[in-house]
This record gives structure tokens, sequence and C-alpha cells, in this order.
């Protein structure tokens, strides 16, 4: 499918913007779709189509929000998002410190992801991705008039967070918006509302609808309370619904240091790995949450708050 057919919804679309929540790029996922009424009477496909649109968001955190606003007002995509919270959307982004990182050095940046990673799993063309995008992030920020101030150390400590790595010291700052993450996150649903996006909520059991010749994703069906409703994508599909901090079973499997008690937001339940996995989507990074980045948890027997920084760095706070 060329860009032209996209409508100018080019792979380096689906990604602009996306690293103002440094984190939810890596947890985005973008599913390329062109549905067509061409063969609607095939058995897979829905009999009708209660909503319809250019671009599906699915989740509507820190990521769902960028990737809506930027597919609606840089690209000119019609945007509808399904979010499976009952009132309101921000995910982990409205209800942590709302930090995002500032890249000062992005060479420095490009080897110090290569020596976190230790070139396991992660392509280059990722990691150049993520510095490339992550190099605008006061860009966008500004463009969408948010406020913050830079600063070199994050309240959770250095910035990286292991700085001590080659290219670590001194290749990245962090931004900090005033009054957390909830003031951000209302300034960027003020301008969603504006761009005229619509947010449906209290979307859950979603399915995405594959072809299952081309393996195409063309939309999804979504449980919205009771009721079951399908949605045409016309142009693709992003996946922002978070990880799975609230589901036992997956943490289970995946967390080598179970159980954990997550801070965070309750619906994250990795809704959207299953969906990936339904259509064919292999696994990437589960069993790294505890490896690599350092998280906030509560004791399980206890009413500590810990934060754990690998290898050796680990604060409680009462």
């Amino acid at each position: 499918m060329s860009t032209k057919e996209q409508g100018g919804l080019s792979r380096r679309s689906f990604l602009k913007g996306a690293g103002v929540a440094a984190a939810a790029v890596a947890g985005s996922a973008a599913l390329a779709g062109c549905s067509s009424d061409a063969g609607a009477s095939q058995e897979w496909l829905p009999k009708s189509w209660d909503y319809e649109c250019d671009l599906l968001v699915i989740g509507y955190g820190g990521a769902g929000m960028w990737a809506s606003l930027i597919g609606a007002d840089e690209c000119g995509q019609q945007v509808l998002v399904l979010e499976k919270a009952p009132v309101r959307g921000g995910g982990n982004s409205s209800i942590n410190n709302g930090e995002f990182a500032v890249i000062k050095d992005a060479e420095g940046m490009r080897q110090y992801w290569h020596e976190m990673t230790q070139d396991v799993d992660t392509p280059s063309a990722v990691i150049d991705a993520w510095i490339e995008e992550g190099l605008r992030n006061c860009e966008y920020a500004d463009k969408y008039e948010l406020e913050y101030d830079i600063n070199e150390q994050a309240i959770a400590g250095t910035i990286p967070e292991y700085s001590f790595l080659p290219g670590g010291a001194g290749c990245q700052s962090i931004a900090d918006p005033p009054g957390f993450g909830m003031a951000s996150f209302e300034i960027l649903d003020q301008k969603r509302k504006d761009l005229g996006i619509e947010v449906l909520f209290d979307c859950h059991d979603e399915h995405l609808i594959q072809n299952p010749d081309t393996k195409e994703i063309v939309g999804c069906t979504t449980m919205i309370g009771s009721e079951e409703k399908t949605v045409k994508a016309r142009k693709g599909v992003i996946l922002c619904t978070g990880g799975f901090e609230f589901n036992e079973d997956m943490k289970r499997k995946y967390l080598k240091c179970y159980p954990f008690k997550f801070e965070g937001w309750k619906y994250n339940t990795g809704d959207g790995i299953k969906m990936v996995e339904e259509v064919g989507g292999k696994l990437w990074h589960m069993g790294m949450a505890g490896a690599m980045y350092g998280m906030w948890t509560r004791d399980p027997e206890n009413d500590f708050l810990i934060l754990i920084m690998p290898p050796d760095q680990t604060f409680i706070y009462t």
C-alpha cells in the first residue's frame, strides 16, 4: 500500500509526536489497514459497521493522545478513539509526573541504548526512530502549548537511569510539566476536542478484524457497555493500550519477581497484547520490565512504596 493510498498517513506519520511520552512510544503499535467495501460479502467481514473512521486509535493514554492529535492535525485523518475507562482517559500519563525526555546528544543516546539493550531484540532502526522523534519532543510540546521546566535529574533519580553506561552521561535531560501529568492531559484533551476527535468510553473486549488472505487489519469489534459494536478503519489502527500492571496472570507469566503490586492506571490489563496475539503478532520484551527500567511498585504484604532501580538500587518509601 503506497503513501498516496494511505492519504498521506505514512509509516513515519504514525510515529510523529509519539516520543513526547517516551515510554509510551515503545508500548504502541501501528497496524496498517486500507479496508474497502470490495468483498464486503465475505464471511469474515461484519454485515454492517456501527462506526467508521480513517484512523482508529485504541487507548487514550499518553500515546493514544498524541497519536490522535497528530493523525488529525498533521495528517488530516478522521480519527476515532476507543477508551476502556468509563469516564475519561489519560492512562499512566495522567497520574504520574508527566515527565518526557529531552535528548541533548543523539550519538550519546544511541550509544547508551545499544549498551542498555546489549543489541538483543531491539533493532537499530527502532532505536534510531525513537531518537529521531525524541529530538522533537520540545517542538511538539511548544506547538501544543504545554508548560514545562527542563531539569537534569528526575524525581526518581538520574537521567537517564543508568548514566554511568557509555554514552549516558549528559545525553538526556527531563522535562517536568507543572501539575504533574494531569495538567498536561487536560491541555491536550482540549486540543483533541478542538480538532473534533471523538472518544468513545467504556470500550472493552476488543478484537481486531483481519482479512485472512492479506492479513490487513480493517477495524475491530468492541463492547461498549454491554453492546457489541463494529468499527471500520479505512487507513489503519494504532494500539496504545498500555502494559499489564493489573493482569495477574500475565504478571505471573512474564515477571520473574512476581508478585508485584504496581502504581498506575488500573485499566492497563494487557488488552492490546492479547489483540495483537490473536492476529499473529509476536511478543516482544515481555519480561524486561524489571530488568531494564526503574519501576514503582507496592510491597504485596505491606504498605511500602518501592522504587526498584536495577542492578542494585532499591529505595523504600513509607
